[in-house]
This record gives C-alpha cells, sequence and structure tokens, in this order.
C-alpha cells in the first residue's frame, strides 16, 4: 500500500467546492450558535470536562482494561486471515467515482508562449498545440488570417502524459441535500451517506430527513447567508470525519482485536495499540462535538441572525482536544514505523488492508490516509473558524466568542506542535541568517536543516522555514550565497503535501516542480511531514480569504523557463484566475491544472490578441483574436479556427461561415474587396460543392459545382458582354456536354479542356458545322453550310479544321465536286460538274488539275480524253504524240480558290 502519512486525507468534497480530478482538505469555514435561549453564554472552566465526554472516557477505559484482561485468558490457535470477523455494520464513506486519476495537468504555456514548467524533470510537459497561436510568441510576425494554412498547426492528435503520482487520487462524491428539520426549523446540511447522532450505526438518512422536514436543494444555498453556509460547511465537515474514525475503528482496529488472540495473528496487542493508539477516545470527542452542532444547528434560522452563534460549542470542547497530543505523539514514534515493519513481515496483513478499505466503501483509499487524519483536525477547525469570523459582524455576540475558541485552538495546536522549532535549529538559523542576512525576517523560524533523497541517486539539501521553502541541489547548499538565490526559493503558501510512490516517502509540492521523498523510515517520514504542516497550517492562518488546505492566492516568478504567475493555485497547478507573463505573451483568466482553461485574454509579444475561451492552454469555444493581418471572431476547437466564425482582413476582404481545421470548411460567404463574392461550400478552405461566384464589376457570373476551388461538375457560367455556357465542367475548364452561346458564336456537343471535342454543332457568322471536333475543330466525318463564300456546302472528310479526304463540294453557282481532298484543297482522283452539265474527270494536284483528263460536254456520250498540266493546258489523245496543247480555260471555269475555305 502506498503511504500518504500527514497528507491530506481522501475525502467527499463540500457541495460548494467539489471538483472533479482533485483532493478537498477541510476547507476554511465558519460557524454560528444559539440564540440566548438554552445556551450558557458563560465559557466552562478549561479543568471541567463535558459529563457526557467524561463518561464516554470512563466506558472506555473500564472496557479497554476488561479486554486486557480476557486478552490474557486467550489461548492462541493458528486462524487463517479469513477468519477475520466482518466489521459491525456501519455506513460507509463514500468511494471513488472511477479509477484515481486527475486531468493531466499542463503548465502555463499556450498559444507558443513556453511552458514555465517545460524543463522540469518531476513535472510532466505541457500538451502544446504548436498552432499559429503558438507561432505569435515564438515568431514575433502576426498570424496569416488570409491564408488557409493561418493559425497551422501539426495534424494529429497529442496524447497527455499520466497525471502527477501526488494528483492520482480518488474523490469521493457524496450527494448533499439541505433539509429542515421539522415544522420549518432552520437548514442544516445532510450527506446520503451522515450519520445522525453518535452512534455507529448513524442513523436516518438523507430522504427520511427530507420526507420529515422538506428536502431544499443545493440550488437554495444561494439564498442563504453566509453565515448560514460556513455553519453548514463545519457541521458536514465533522460528520464526515466521524466517519473516517469510525472506519478506523470498526474496520481496522475491532477486527485486528479479535484476532490477535489467535495464533498467526496479523498483529500483537501490543503493535495495535502502537497503531491506533487512543483512536477510540477521539471518535467519542468528535461524536460529542457533532452531537452539539447538530443540537445547534436545530435551532438555527437563517433569517434570525441572533440564533448564529456557534463560538461557545468550540469553547467548550476546545480544553478536551489536548487529548490528540496522545495520538500525535504515538503516530509519529510508533504508528509510522508499526505500520511498515507489519506490511514488510506479512503480506497478508497488506492483503488485509485492502479488503477492509474495500468493505468500507473506500477501495481507492489506504490505512495511512486514514491514520493522518486526527493529526490534521485541530488545524482545520482553527481554519473553519476563521472563515466563520470573516462573515460574522464584530457587534454580533458570537465575535467575540469565535474570537476566544480560535485563541483556545491556538493554544492547543502550539501546545500539540511543542516540539517544533528547539533551540539546535534556532541555532542554525541564526548561523544561516549571519551568512544570508536577507533570510533574517521577524517571526522567522527553521524548522528543518538536512539532505533528502528525492531518487535515481540524487539528492536536495532542504531548509523549511515556517514561512519559506529553500530546496537546491546538494552541491549548491555548500555555497551559502544560493540561500538567496530566489530560483530555489518557494513561498510557504505554495507548497503542498502530496503522496509518495512507497510507504516511506512523499511528495513535496510547489509551483513548477514536484519532489518524491524517499525517507530512511517511517518514523522520519512522519516528522518531516509533520514539520510541513505546521509550516502550511501557519501560513493559511495568514492569507486571503478564500484559501483552503489546496487552494492558494500567491505570486511566483521562478519557473525554469522563465515568466510570472500571479493568481490562485491548486496542489501545485495553476488554478483559477490569475495571470501569466512568458517571454513578451501574458495571459489573464483561469486556469485549471495548471492549464488555461475557461475564459481568458492573451496578448503576444508580436502584438497580435486573442480574448475568449480556452481549453488546455488552447483557444477553444468562443473567441476573438486580433493581429496586423486581420480579426477572427467566432468559435475555436484545440487552437484552430472551428466551427462559425468571421475572418476580416487586412486586405478588406472577409470571410463568414463555418470552419474546420483553421480554414474555411462547410457552408460560407467570401466578400473581396473587387467586388467579387462567392456564397456556398468549402472545403480545406478552398470553394467545393455547391456555390455562387458573382463578379459584381467585371459583369461575371458562375452558379454550380465547385472542387478544389475550381467549377467542377455540372455549372452555369455567364461572362460580361453576354457569353453563356452551361453544362460540364472539369478542374475549371469546360468539359463533357455543354453549350456555349456568344455574340457570333453557338456550340452544342462535346467538350474536352475548354475546347469542342467529338460530336458537336458549332454555328459562327452564319457558318454551320456539324460533326465530330477534335482540338475546336472539325476532324473526320462532318458537313458544313455556309454563308457569304463562293461555296455553298460540304459534306465528307475532314482534317484539323479543312476538307481532307472523300468529300463532295457544292458551290453556290451549282458546280459540284465530288472526289477527294488535301488541307482544303481539290487532290486526288475526282469529279468536277459544272452547273451547265459539263464533267471533267481526272487527277488534281494542290487545287489544280494535273494528269488525267476526260471531259463530257452536257448531253453528249462523246468524251475528250486527253492530259492536263499546269491546270490549264490539254493534250488531247486524237492529236497525237505530237499534237500541240491546247489552252483550255473557259469563261467562269470555277477552279477553286483555297481563300474561299471558311475554316
Amino acid at each position: 500500500g502506498s503511504s500518504s502519512d500527514n497528507l491530506p486525507p481522501k475525502r467527499p468534497l463540500p457541495p460548494h467546492a467539489r471538483s472533479e480530478g482533485s483532493v478537498y482538505i477541510e476547507a476554511p469555514a465558519g460557524g454560528g450558535g444559539e440564540d440566548e435561549s438554552g445556551v450558557d453564554r458563560n465559557p466552562p472552566d478549561p479543568g471541567q470536562r463535558n459529563a457526557a465526554i467524561t463518561a464516554a472516557l470512563n466506558k472506555q477505559k473500564r472496557l479497554s482494561s476488561h479486554e486486557d484482561r480476557e486478552r490474557k485468558k486467550l489461548q492462541f490457535k493458528k486462524a487463517p486471515m479469513k477468519s477475520l470477523p466482518a466489521p459491525p455494520p456501519n455506513k460507509p464513506l463514500p468511494g471513488p467515482p472511477g479509477a484515481a486519476g486527475s486531468p493531466t495537468p499542463s503548465l502555463a504555456s499556450s498559444a507558443g508562449c513556453p511552458s514555465p514548467s517545460s524543463s522540469s524533470p518531476n513535472r510532466p510537459p505541457p500538451a502544446f498545440r504548436n498552432s499559429n497561436l503558438g507561432q505569435e510568441a515564438a515568431k514575433a510576425s502576426s498570424p496569416a488570417l488570409i491564408r488557409h494554412d493561418s493559425f497551422q498547426q501539426p495534424k494529429g492528435e497529442e496524447g497527455k502524459p499520466p497525471a502527477p503520482k501526488h494528483l492520482q487520487r480518488s474523490v469521493s462524491h457524496t450527494p448533499a441535500t439541505l433539509v429542515r428539520k421539522g415544522g420549518g426549523a432552520p437548514p442544516t446540511l445532510i450527506t446520503k451517506d451522515s450519520p445522525r447522532g453518535g452512534g455507529e450505526e448513524g442513523g436516518g438518512d438523507a430522504s427520511a430527513a427530507a420526507a420529515a422536514g422538506g428536502a431544499m436543494g443545493l440550488g437554495d444555498m444561494k439564498n442563504l447567508s453566509h453565515k448560514t453556509k460556513v455553519a453548514n460547511e463545519i457541521l458536514e465537515t465533522e460528520r464526515e470525519y466521524v466517519q473516517r474514525l469510525k472506519v478506523i475503528k470498526n474496520h481496522f482496529m475491532e477486527p485486528l482485536e479479535k484476532n490477535a488472540g489467535q495464533p498467526n495473528a496479523l498483529c500483537k496487542p501490543a503493535e495495535i495499540k502502537l497503531l491506533f493508539s487512543n483512536v477510540g477516545l477521539l471518535l467519542n470527542i468528535a461524536e460529542e462535538l457533532l452531537k452539539l452542532l447538530e443540537a445547534r444547528m436545530t435551532i438555527w434560522d437563517d433569517g434570525n441572525e441572533d440564533t448564529h452563534v456557534i463560538g461557545d460549542v468550540f469553547i467548550q470542547m476546545a480544553p478536551i482536544f489536548k487529548i490528540y497530543s496522545e495520538y500525535g505523539t504515538n503516530y509519529e514514534k510508533g504508528s509510522l514505523q508499526t505500520l511498515a515493519a507489519l506490511r514488510d513481515q506479512s503480506p497478508d496483513f497488506d492483503a488485509f488492508c485492502v479488503e477492509q478499505m474495500r468493505s468500507a466503501g473506500l477501495p481507492g483509499l489506504t490505512i495511512d490516509s486514514m491514520l493522518i487524519t486526527p493529526i490534521q483536525r485541530i488545524p482545520r477547525y482553527g481554519l473553519l473558524l476563521r472563515d466563520a469570523l470573516k462573515v460574522t459582524p464584530e457587534g454580533h455576540k458570537d465575535y467575540g466568542l469565535l474570537e476566544q475558541a480560535i485563541d483556545k485552538l491556538k493554544s492547543v495546536a502550539d501546545f500539540l506542535n511543542k516540539d517544533i522549532g528547539d533551540g539546535e535549529l534556532r541555532q542554525r538559523f541564526l548561523k544561516l541568517a549571519s551568512e544570508a542576512k536577507s533570510l533574517m525576517k521577524p517571526n522567522r523560524r527553521l524548522l528543518y536543516d538536512g539532505e533528502l533523497d528525492v531518487g535515481n541517486k540524487v539528492k536536495i539539501h532542504l531548509f523549511l522555514f515556517n514561512d519559506l521553502v529553500i530546496h537546491m541541489p546538494t552541491q549548491k547548499a555548500k555555497t551559502k550565497k544560493n540561500l538567496v538565490n530566489e530560483d530555489y526559493h518557494w513561498p510557504s503558501g505554495l507548497v503542498w503535501l502530496g503522496e509518495g510512490d512507497n510507504p516511506n516517502s512523499f511528495a513535496l509540492i510547489g509551483p513548477a516542480h514536484t519532489y518524491n521523498i524517499n525517507c530512511p523510515n517511517a518514523a522520519d517520514k512522519g516528522k518531516l511531514v509533520k514539520k510541513v504542516n505546521v509550516m502550511i497550517n501557519e501560513t493559511l492562518s495568514f492569507m486571503q480569504s478564500g484559501a483552503t488546505e489546496n487552494k492558494r492566492y500567491g505570486e511566483f516568478s521562478n519557473f525554469p523557463a522563465g515568466g510570472k504567475y500571479v493568481g490562485w493555485w491548486k496542489d501545485g497547478w495553476m488554478d483559477g484566475e490569475g495571470k501569466l507573463s512568458v517571454h513578451g505573451c501574458v495571459y489573464e483568466g483561469t486556469f485549471v491544472n495548471g492549464s488555461k482553461n475557461g475564459k481568458g485574454k492573451m496578448k503576444f509579444i508580436s502584438g497580435a490578441a486573442y480574448e475568449g475561451e480556452w481549453k488546455d492552454n488552447c483557444p477553444h469555444g468562443h473567441g476573438v483574436m486580433l493581429a496586423d493581418s486581420g480579426s477572427y471572431t467566432g468559435e475555436w476547437k484545440n487552437g484552430f479556427r472551428d466551427g462559425q466564425g468571421k475572418c476580416e482582413y487586412a486586405s478588406g476582404d472577409v470571410y463568414e461561415g463555418a470552419w474546420v481545421g483553421n480554414q474555411p470548411h462547410g457552408l460560407g460567404k467570401l466578400t473581396q474587396l473587387n467586388g467579387v463574392t462567392y456564397d456556398g461550400g468549402f472545403e480545406n478552405g478552398r470553394m467545393h460543392g455547391r456555390g455562387t461566384l458573382i463578379d459584381s464589376k467585371g459583369g461575371g457570373r458562375y452558379e454550380g459545382m465547385w472542387s478544389a476551388g475550381l467549377m467542377h461538375g455540372k455549372g452555369k457560367l455567364e461572362r460580361g458582354g453576354g457569353e453563356l455556357y452551361e453544362g460540364d465542367f472539369q478542374f475549371g475548364l469546360k468539359h463533357g456536354a455543354g453549350t456555349f452561346i456568344g455574340k457570333s458564336v453557338e456550340y452544342m456537343g462535346e467538350w474536352d479542356s475548354d475546347m469542342y471535342e467529338g460530336q458537336g454543332k458549332l454555328t459562327r457568322f452564319g457558318d454551320v458545322l456539324e460533326g465530330k471536333f477534335k482540338k475546336g475543330r472539325l476532324h473526320g466525318q462532318g458537313n458544313a453550310k455556309y454563308s457569304g463564300s463562293s461555296v455553298r456546302e460540304y459534306t465528307g472528310e475532314w482534317a484539323n479544321g479543312r476538307w481532307h479526304g472523300k468529300g463532295t463540294l457544292y458551290h453556290r453557282n451549282g458546280d459540284v465536286y465530288k472526289g477527294t481532298f488535301k488541307n482544303g484543297l481539290f487532290h486526288g482522283e475526282g469529279r468536277y460538274t459544272y452547273a451547265s452539265g459539263f464533267k471533267e474527270e481526272g487527277s488534281w494536284n494542290q487545287g489544280k488539275r494535273e494528269g488525267k483528263y476526260v471531259g463530257t460536254p452536257s448531253g453528249s456520250k462523246e468524251t475528250m480524253k486527253g492530259k492536263m498540266q499546269d491546270g490549264a493546258s490539254v493534250k488531247f489523245a486524237n492529236d497525237g504524240p505530237t499534237g500541240a496543247w491546247s489552252f483550255l480555260a473557259p469563261a467562269g471555269l470555277p477552279y477553286f480558290n483555297v481563300n474561299d475555305n471558311p475554316l
């Protein structure tokens, strides 16, 4: 089992202070009292004992003597551990809701400001978000609010380191109900598992009390006076304390006593006495105090301040509290040593302790944490009453009673701690102060001076004062000037105790660092922990209102990585409202477990600023970021702009809509200074999905689908000048089926990369071309009808926009050529038929007749055969080889002019 000697006990939080993953130790509270009827205002003589207490003490002595005589008669028989008697029925304290632990704390850094604790060897490193917020501090440059990569941080989710051991504690939650006890009597705070009265069985529960008097929910607490709230807290903490003492007595001491007379018993009677001392008497005292407090609360009237008297109860009980001295002395010198020895000697003893905690409903706690409870109780009473005094007017009759009670409790505490600050330590302090004069302060005392083992063969030197802790490596302590080096100083108000990693160790917790102190034995551990407790309790008595055992207010500026923090702390972590300055960055707001959580504002070294909600050191929730490059107002997630938000860029552009991962993502609207607006979907900072883009100055408009910032899918594009395209797009280009309409051009068909491609119909300047297109021109089979030229129509094959291959050409004058073409000219075999009926057949070359020639006059079967050359000379075959060449160029002969090709 782990040790928690003299450490804060794990217990349910009171309603106003309950928080998951933390440990609450009897927060300072105040009390009330009764009215004048039925209450003797004269404080009792310190030598007198309350009759009930005296009777209880005598009864306990008689029982102890009788049990001692009976034990001597017992014959020791071997008894297995399972034969231990079950503890008597008892209402157990509520157990932890789950596995012990707390959220991973991370000190100080966010948005790029270095963590003050990042170099601490015994602290887990903070879970940084390396976002552009972080770059603000690191780069002294404004965040790129306009770019898609602005506020960027690495992909992936960083895991959190495990919580430090001293924070891995269970928290018991006890539902609380304010109950009016009978006939509209004043309220008293009752928890589900709280006992009623001083008996072991408790008696009654919240439901029964509620049925009797009518329940009031916790929400009604805000309507109660401050004094009533404090009184309820005093009552509730006393109930919980009684429950812990019952667990010690019923689940540990009594079962071990019954087992002690058997062979192979877990403990001997003497060991049991050393372990538990006079815990039975302490239980009787606590039950009597609880009885007095409950009686007082039955006449408490929130509307009548005259009934708000509680100081006399503690004046009456204060002299009896000196009985705690026996327990404290025994705890330090016997209890811890005996506990350690029993664990070493018998594994069964450890198993017994674990099982008893489980049966008590407290599986997350240890016997160590239970045994320390009485040691801490008396100082807690003083803190509770000081809080009551703060909410009591000076003229109220309880004011003087509370002052008397506080003085008496201080005397008791001094009596219990009389061994602290002996002559030897005073001499050491004087010697230290002579070498480091700044150490000498009024009322400062040295409580401890020595070397300590902190694990891994490392030792530190600890100087423990009542108002200061100086910690440093052993070698550094040899140079006395290091004593005044504030890098090694912890103010006493910012020091906490936690559980160590073995029974003889404990955690000494300060700002930005935790030491696991390994002591030679349990006794040495107890002595040192007790002295630390003295320092803590003395400091708490002077701290401002709201300070508790684990929650304090203070300033610290000696973080390993630099920086200064002023604000609230909890268990060594910045927690609550505070101000942190690190490397030119300043955060002012709320912290939880060392991380920025809640509402706060951060100013970066670059001049940029963020104000809003935070989570785990990152902007999270709603917030506003201002920088030279623009501003963002909206939702954040883990340091990224995420959710709905509005970004106004320095250029004058504005985006408003959905964000994911620091980029526009989802539906949004982008308005640019140049008159262009886009309203629609975004993905990863680019236009995506359905959206409409309008260019108010240029007259353009696109409505349709987008992908990665480009027109993609079905859409309709309008341009200035009357151009319109409706159809398919791919990666910003016309692609697929679509129709284009311009001033003098219209195309309907297939497209590829902004060009006509495939089957289509093109109308241009009155010409109509229909067929297969390739790279914007007819290619393959096609038809063209022309206007305004000598050619009326062409039907046939095409290549690169020209007649090429077999085809038929119709002239507007009626001439027809049917044959082959090449690059828009007659080429190869063909037949030309004139409107007059005259036909010419033969060969053509680049638009000219050349080679074979056959001419047939209209209506004649006679032919003229010959050979053509130069496109105009013919040598007829019937003239013979020696015949002359004739020029054949009748008027109006329609030799084709290549310039007439419309394409």
